[in-house]
């Protein structure tokens, strides 16, 4: 099963690497492969509220006209590849084996990728979006600032959730070593200038703060929490400046509470819900009057909730509401029975689901992100099923 989730996780993270070979139709017809072996492998069963939704892209699709250069069913069975890989639709022991094996290689991956990142800047192998690496939103070794963003706050979550499970007991070199790497992260999150990102970051650490203090078996951990913070207060003039990006990025677009970066588009996309509220315009489709790449049917929504309603409608909607109230009440079963992963997987699913109010990637099967957001919602699931043998995400002994 590891073998499974090396070749999946290492998949996802080559495609976001701006230096090596992107994997096109190889990458789906990886994941199908996968998916195939794990199926054959042992017993599995279906999730409800996972079908439902399956049920409301199909559906969506059979009562539209879409376009042909959204390719539907193509987008729709891409969808399928990956999320019954990773999601929360199919589960057993060995899928649910090698998706907490995929989410531990994946966040390890991250860690590598800041690291990476800040030694590329100091020998000019690091990227932005300006001719200058200065210039502009920084990508690191990424092809992106917004995946660069979203590594980093993930990195933050997971390190600060490894600081805290550990209770401050590693050792010194340890210690100095995640906390500037913590650093690192949170520079190169401010860098990259996502606005999204910083909020999801700061409400999934809060959520991770909150979770392991109310833990009854974690006394010490408001004590760890503060001086953490104190430290962090003290390391600003490393992590601050960077901030000057996501100023530049945020200076005149926002009026009161609205961000008009974003509004337009979000109003478009909530106009063309109202026309099909049920069923949706069409899973992988968009309005006519939206911004479309009509060469490869890629849309930019700058919402996935939006995209959920506007696609496959309020069946849509209500299926996908259910997946989610499925994950919050196995996490809580989780901290209740003092598993200790429970807190991550809250902080990181927190993360994602205030990021996607500003990003559409909840349908793209070929981002980096998409593929995080459900393999998290499978982990959770994992957890949950009575097939599961015990696996952790850290080293650490119980």
């Amino acid at each position: 099963m590891k073998l499974i989730a090396f070749l999946a996780s290492f998949a996802v993270v080559n495609n976001i690497i701006y230096f090596t070979p992107h994997l096109g139709i190889e990458y789906y017809a990886l994941m199908l492969l996968l998916l195939c072996f794990l199926i054959c492998k042992g017993k599995f069963f279906l999730s409800a509220s996972g079908f439902l939704l399956i049920g409301s892209c199909a559906i969506s699709i059979l009562m539209n006209d879409i376009p042909s250069y959204y390719h539907p069913w193509l987008r729709f069975f891409s969808f399928l590849c990956v999320a019954f890989l990773v999601g929360p639709f199919l589960y057993g022991k060995f899928m649910n084996e090698s998706r907490i094996n995929m989410l531990k290689i994946i966040l390890w991956l991250e860690v590598a990728t800041i690291l990476l990142s800040a030694f590329g800047v100091l020998i000019g192998f690091s990227r932005s979006h300006g001719i200058n690496l200065y210039d502009s939103y920084f990508c690191g070794i990424t092809s992106h600032s917004m995946l660069m963003a979203i590594i980093s706050g993930n990195t933050i979550i997971f390190l600060l959730y490894l600081f805290l499970i550990n209770k401050g007991k590693s050792p010194l070199r340890h210690k100095i070593l995640l906390f500037t790497t913590i650093i690192l992260a949170l520079g190169q999150m401010l860098w990259a200038g996502s606005r999204s990102a910083f909020l999801a970051t700061t409400a999934g650490t809060f959520i991770l703060f909150f979770w392991m203090v109310t833990d009854r078996k974690n006394k010490n951990i408001l004590l760890i929490s503060l001086t953490f913070a104190f430290l962090l207060g003290i390391c600003s003039p490393l992590w601050l400046p960077k901030a000057k990006y996501l100023l530049n990025k945020n200076h005149g677009e926002v009026y009161i509470l609205d961000i008009s970066s974003r509004q337009e588009n979000w109003k478009e996309h909530w106009k063309s819900f109202t026309t099909s509220p049920i069923f949706g315009i069409g899973f992988a489709s968009s309005s006519e009057d939206a911004n479309v790449d009509t060469q490869t049917g890629h849309v930019e929504s700058g919402s996935s909730y939006l995209t959920i309603l506007e696609t496959t409608g309020i069946l849509g909607g209500i299926s996908f509401l259910f997946i989610l109230l499925t994950a919050f009440q196995s996490l809580l079963t989780m901290k209740r029975k003092s598993i200790k992963e429970s807190g991550l997987l809250a902080a990181l699913l927190i993360f994602f689901l205030i990021h996607m109010c500003a990003e559409g990637y909840v349908f793209a099967a070929g981002g980096f992100a998409f593929f995080i957001f459900w393999l998290l919602l499978g982990t959770t699931q994992a957890y949950e099923s009575k097939t599961l043998e015990p696996v952790t995400l850290s080293h650490d002994k119980q």
